[in-house]
């Protein structure tokens, strides 16, 4: 099998990884909420953030970090879990560097989370957490 072939089987022939296809499912979740999406895969040396948003009331900046799970088994452990304390200083620092490199030091930051199970089924769930941690680190 050719290696595009093989990649189109992984990928469930959509072309799309499952991480890739949950922050597209996430991007037209926010969007149906009012939110504007500024920037996709917003990359840093440190690190990627996964959707970068206005606020629906205009008053935030938006950094959301998007976690995908294939399939929603019944173990109680959703996607979004998987953002712990780590990554959220991993995100804080982003949100520095992106501050830092356009001149948005008057900006009010905010950091969400997005949980996307089943992206390739008919009705994904999302679960989106607001203001899901703070920028204490």
């Amino acid at each position: 099998m050719m290696l595009s072939g093989l990649l189109k089987k992984m990928c469930g022939g959509y072309g799309l990884s499952v991480g890739a296809l949950g922050e597209r499912v996430a991007a037209g979740y926010l969007k149906k909420q009012k939110y504007k999406i500024l920037g996709k895969n917003l990359r840093f040396k440190i690190g990627e953030i996964d959707l970068l948003a206005r606020s629906a009331d205009g008053c935030f900046l938006v950094l959301v970090e998007v976690k995908t799970r294939e399939f929603s088994k019944d173990d109680g452990f959703l996607p979004e879990y998987r953002v712990g304390r780590d990554k959220q200083r991993k995100q804080v620092q982003l949100a520095r560097l992106l501050m830092k490199k356009y001149g948005l030091s008057s900006e009010r930051i905010r950091f969400d989370v997005i949980g996307v199970q089943n992206p390739r089924g008919r009705s994904p769930i999302i679960n989106h957490y607001v203001n899901a941690f703070e920028s204490s680190y």
